[in-house]
């Protein structure tokens, strides 16, 4: 005997109803659990307080919040001037402050230290033995080996993991380059 769609869908929404039945008839009651020993003091179960506690809470830690008032009023009052908010910025800080004294003598000063590195580490590799270090100045890529001058200004002098140590030709300076552990 087949059965069609609908005559199956009878089939099982009846079953569905028979383990209804069965559940409300022979299920777990209430009055079935085990009740406390006697004696026993019962107590409920701690709630979270209620969200208007916990904004109260949270309000008094909280500084007190200022009442608004118009810039009429503030330039009226002799406050100090309001800053715009939208007024354009500029991209670069401000130069620090120059303060004036009279400049040390040449001889006091030392040597001129040398210009920062103008080189960004992208990679480095070991072949056969020895370490070659890829470095980018502006859009330009170099290939850094013991020994090596890089743009007539600097000596590669040692190329150490994870150190790159450099020599600045003009002022004989040597300078370092940090370039990760060895993999």
């Amino acid at each position: 005997m087949r059965l069609d769609a609908r005559s199956l869908r009878w089939t099982l929404l009846l079953a569905a109803l028979a383990g209804a039945a069965w559940l409300a008839l022979f299920g777990e009651r209430p009055q079935d659990r085990a009740a406390p020993p006697a004696g026993t003091v019962v107590q409920p179960a701690l709630r979270a307080p209620p969200p208007s506690a916990r904004k109260a809470a949270a309000a008094a830690t909280l500084p007190p919040i200022e009442t608004l008032r118009l810039r009429s009023e503030l330039a009226r009052a002799g406050a100090r001037r309001v800053p715009d908010l939208f007024a354009p910025a500029p991209w670069t800080a401000a130069a620090p402050r120059a303060v004036a004294a009279a400049p040390a003598p040449a001889s006091d000063r030392g040597p001129e230290p040398p210009p920062p590195l103008p080189y960004r580490f992208i990679g480095k590799k070991l072949e056969a033995g020895r370490w070659e270090v890829y470095l980018m100045r502006g859009d330009s890529s170099s290939i850094a080996r013991e020994g090596a001058t890089l743009d007539a200004s600097y000596r590669v002098d040692r190329i150490d993991p994870p150190t790159l140590w450099l020599t600045h030709l003009p002022s004989g300076r040597p300078q370092s380059l940090a370039i990760g552990d060895m993999p």
